[in-house]
């Protein structure tokens, strides 16, 4: 069973779905502006460890679709900045994540990065950063708390 969201969840805090940190690697994300983390500077950063594997992959496609010889500069600088500068909390995943997302799993959903992202909103009472309009539609239509999925347009300034 998941765990009951608190209503009360911290405004201060923002989990990043990979569409977001794209930008820091120097990938054009369409509809999004490349200085979007300049806009979320006020609030407390995470990213799932397990959304890492994610962004190595889009990163290595987007490389290989461009015919590039070696990976960017500013990709790697990028990962490091997020993996190491504090800025952005990477939040390793625990037991209760595995029954958040095998509850999910089990309803349907198949991304493992979407269930992992749920799940740890769920334990830091967090909001979700996402443009993923079908899973938020999963969610509501499953009676999760599809609420904590926002995007850039819904986060105050």
């Amino acid at each position: 069973m998941v765990k009951k969201y608190r209503e009360e969840y911290s405004e201060r805090k923002i989990i990043l779905d990979t569409t977001y940190v794209l930008p820091i690697l120097g990938i054009e994300v369409e509809g999004l502006d490349r200085d979007i983390l300049d806009h979320l500077i006020k609030y407390e950063l995470y990213y799932p460890a397990l959304l890492l594997v994610e962004l190595e992959s889009v990163v290595l496609k987007e490389a290989r679709k461009r015919g590039l010889k070696s990976i960017p500069e500013q990709a790697i600088k990028g990962l490091n900045f997020l993996i190491y500068s504090g800025e952005i909390n990477i939040v390793a995943p625990t037991g209760e994540d595995l029954k958040v997302m095998y509850e999910l799993l089990r309803r349907g959903w198949k991304d493992i990065f979407d269930l992992s992202l749920y799940a740890t909103a769920i334990r830091i009472d967090s909001r979700v950063l996402t443009m993923d309009k079908s899973f938020k539609k999963f969610l509501k239509d499953h009676g999760f708390h599809y609420q904590l999925l926002i995007t850039h347009k819904g986060l105050k300034t």
